[in-house]
Formats: C-alpha cells, structure tokens, sequence
C-alpha cells in the first residue's frame, strides 16, 4: 500500500472469483495416494477452522460436481435410448403393418403351401400330357397303317387329294378351322361351362362330322363294305384323334397357367420373406433396445440414490497451528537437551 501511496497509483482491485481462485492456488494442495482411489484434500492457512472448512468445502463441491456430470451423463444416455425405443417401437409397428397389408392384399397365407400344390398340379398336367402325345402318336400310326392297307386300297380308300381338291372339303376345312380358332380365342376370357363356349365345341364336333361324311361321299363309289369299314375307322379314328388333340392343347393352356401361377407365387415368395425379414430384424432390435433401457434406467436410479464418489475422513482443524507446534517441539527439546547436559555433567 505505501508503495501504490509513493507511486501515487490506484491498487487494482481484482474480481472476487480470480482472487479467490489465486488464495486456492497458493494453499491449496490434492495428493493422490499410491495405489488406491483416495484423493488426499489439504489447505494451508493461518486459522485451523478455515482450512477445514475449505477443505471439507471443496470435496463436498467436487462430489456434487462430479455427481451432477455423472446423473446428466447417464439421464442423457438414458434419454438417448429412450427415444431410440421409440423409433425401434415405430419401425417394428410399420413392418409389422407392412406384413399384415401384404398379406391381406395378396390373400395370401401360405405362400408355401399354396406354391406346392400347384406344383403337384403341374406335374400331374405334364404326365398327362405326354400321355396324350402317345395316344395320338399311337393312333396316327393306327390310321396310316389302315390307310395303307394293300387290302383296303385294292377295296378303293380315301383319297387325300381330294379331300383338298373339293370344295365342301375345303369350305367344311375352313369353317372347322374357323370355330377352333374361335374357342382358343374364347377360352381365354370365359370358362369351360360358358355357354358360348358349349356352342363352339358343339359346332366343331358338328362340322368334323360333316367333314367326315362329305370324305366318304368323294371316296371311290365302288366302295364295298370293307372299304367302308376301314373308311369308318379311318373317321372315328380322326375324330379320336382330333379330341387328343383338343384335350392336348386345353391342358397345355392349362400348364401355361400352372406356370405363370407358380412365377407368381414365387415373387410373391420373395417379397414376403424380405418383409418377414425385416419384421424379425424390427423385433430383435426393438428386444434390444428395450434391454438396454432397462440397463439404464437401473444406472439411472443407481445414480439418483448414490454417487460414486464419498468423503472417507473429514477435515477437522488442528489444536494448534502448525507453528506453535514448531515451538512446543523446539522447547521440548531444548529442555530435553538441558536435562540431558546435566545429567551427563553430574555422571
């Protein structure tokens, strides 16, 4: 102060908290101890009172410090994984939903099950149809064996090209083409039992028969008996083989549809696993999730009702400072040394 008089300068007043934060500084000593988790708190300064209150004081301010750190880590942790509870709660509500709508949307409840029965079906349609192949393959050769029978052609027979040189075999041709087309046509919009449809088939056997007739008509007027029956033949065979053959195309449409069923079914297949899949992922996060919830929430209330932290010894002040405990000793010992003399003089 005399020197800020002589100098005629204003002393500077500092800010509480730095002058505070500088006394700290200077009294103020944290030793750890080797080896364990104690923290040793010592204040230095000329009243034992005020060193262990600051002393006491400061541990105290440093446990609800650190406490406070701590409970705000772990409600922030806590608070974390809550709301990733909720999105996981969300997502797995939205797979779930996705599932279900699928599902109701393809009608579809056992994709698997469903694929396999229309696997049987199409392999029973393919045996069939190989059976047909070798019906007709067998009936053909049936046909041309009683068509070139020497027996039946010295008898007169069918002759082909007239079957293509006269005209009501032509027009017969045409119109019996004309219908099969039609039914093809009509089959792929309308049913089996459609009355159209009974028409159609109806005609077509009508007109098969008229052309079998008009071939007997143009066959050699000579004709014998057996001529006729092996023209009869020939014509119940044709008409035998012509009903394979109508059967054969039906269950062929009949496998195309099995087979585009089944492409079906198996992309609807594909699709339901991967929502399933999510939906199971979606659950087992939302498990986890909640897991770790629960593990917070246990942290969380561990927190609230202790901290990690604790005062083992509290600070108490001292009898006397720590120079006068200086003196005493000095004085002890001096008069320890005086008796000591003495005693050796006296010997």
């Amino acid at each position: 102060d005399k020197i800020y008089t002589i100098l005629k300068i204003s002393r500077p007043i500092l800010d509480p908290k730095e002058e505070a934060i500088q006394y700290l500084n200077k009294s103020l000593s944290v030793r750890p101890s080797r080896g364990t988790d104690i923290v040793k708190i010592i204040f230095t300064s000329n009243s034992s009172k005020w060193s262990a209150l600051l002393a006491n004081t400061l541990a105290e301010t440093y446990i609800e410090y650190t406490y406070r750190q701590l409970f705000n880590k772990t409600v922030s942790g806590y608070n974390f994984i809550e709301k990733q509870v909720q999105t996981a709660t969300q997502n797995f509500i939205e797979a779930e939903k996705n599932l279900n709508e699928f599902k109701e949307r393809e009608k579809i409840f056992s994709v698997v099950e469903e694929n396999s029965i229309v696997l049987n079906r199409l392999s029973v349609a393919e045996e069939k149809y190989e059976e047909l192949n070798i019906k007709i393959s067998n009936l053909n050769n049936q046909a041309y064996q009683i068509k070139n029978n020497p027996i039946s052609t010295q008898q007169g027979g069918i002759d082909s090209s007239l079957q293509y040189i006269n005209p009501e075999i032509q027009e017969l041709n045409e119109l019996l083409k004309k219908y099969k087309s039609d039914l093809a046509t009509a089959m792929t919009v309308l049913t089996e039992n459609h009355p159209d449809v009974k028409i159609l088939r109806k005609n077509i056997e009508r007109k098969k028969l008229e052309l079998a007739q008009a071939i007997e008509n143009i066959s050699d007027p000579g004709n014998s008996g057996a001529r006729r029956t092996k023209n009869l033949e020939l014509q119940n065979l044709y008409l035998e083989i012509n009903k394979l053959k109508d059967a054969r195309d039906n269950l062929s449409k009949h496998m195309q549809t099995l087979t585009l069923r089944r492409e079906e079914l198996t992309q609807k297949q594909a699709v339901l696993n991967r929502l399933e899949r999510d939906f199971k992922n979606k659950q087992d996060t939302l498990l986890m999730m909640n897991a770790k919830l629960q593990e917070a929430r246990i942290l969380k209330e561990d927190e609230m009702a202790k901290g990690s932290i604790k005062v083992i010894d509290q600070a108490y002040p001292p009898p006397y400072s720590s120079k006068k405990k200086k003196m005493i000793l000095l004085a002890v010992g001096a008069i320890a040394a005086i008796i000591f003399s003495l005693g050796m003089a006296l010997i």
